[in-house]
């Protein structure tokens, strides 16, 4: 038993890489599963390429598709594109300008997500929040204030605390400082998690703060070792961030 358990990885490689040759998987899966050894690669190809063939869960779904958008984003953006010719819907132009986010075409996710402002959803609050993202990330600051500024007119209670985080962050890249600081030191006791608060710090050192910057730092430090070990894993990049700038 145990000899077998012991070859079980290579058994395992051996039968992906026969079945990737015979569907007809892209031959680059063949060395997805040799590289990640030990049963990862057979594991990731299990999931991304044979189980939502063998499944309709949605939840089994969900997991093939991110680790499809992980792996192979091309192939994701495809099949949504392939997906909306065949069903033009508001749902589906917005699951293909995520997808496009994710894979860092913004322009493209920015004109998907316009284009489902129309009829009933021409004013509707998650599209606008996820337009406003794409455009921050697309360096295209003054649109993500401007489309910030129509989701507070349309709904100024959507999500409050994401939609002034991102406003607080493009306030911040227009070099509107007071602005952006207000927001952050407002965002700092409420926002859950450290993220605001480190941001916060982070532009008080910016803009020549620093014993502030510290102080705020400080704060994040003392929750963590107040806070269980999970969610000084979640928070662990803020965390990190404050560390490095109070041992300066």
């Amino acid at each position: 038993m145990h000899w077998i358990l012991g070859f079980l990885p290579l058994i395992l490689n051996v039968v992906c890489t026969i079945h990737v040759l015979k569907t007809g998987r892209p031959v680059y899966w063949v060395f997805i599963i040799w590289l990640l050894y030990g049963g990862i690669g057979p594991a990731i190809y299990f999931f991304v390429e044979i189980l939502p063939d063998l499944q309709r869960n949605r939840t089994v779904s969900q997991l093939g598709s991110g680790l499809a958008t992980a792996v192979n984003p091309g192939r994701h953006v495809r099949k949504l594109e392939e997906e909306l010719e065949i069903s033009d819907t508001v749902k589906n132009r917005q699951l293909l300008a995520k997808a496009y986010v994710e894979a860092r075409r913004f322009d493209e996710a920015i004109e998907m997500f316009r284009s489902c402002l129309k009829g009933i959803y021409k004013d509707d609050p998650p599209v606008l929040l996820a337009m406003a993202e794409a455009q921050f990330l697309n360096r295209t600051h003054g649109d993500a204030l401007a489309t910030l500024e129509r989701l507070s007119g349309v709904d100024g209670n959507f999500r409050p605390m994401e939609r002034r985080l991102l406003l607080a962050q493009v306030y911040e890249a227009l070099d509107r400082n007071g602005e952006a600081l207000g927001e952050y030191e407002s965002l700092a006791n409420q926002y859950p998690g450290e993220e605001a608060r480190c941001r916060y710090g982070l532009l008080l050192v910016k803009v020549g703060q620093a014993d502030k910057a510290r102080d705020v730092f400080q704060r994040i430090l003392l929750s963590a070792r107040r806070s269980p070990r999970y969610y000084r894993k979640a928070q662990r990049k803020w965390i990190q961030t404050a560390k490095q700038h109070v041992a300066r």
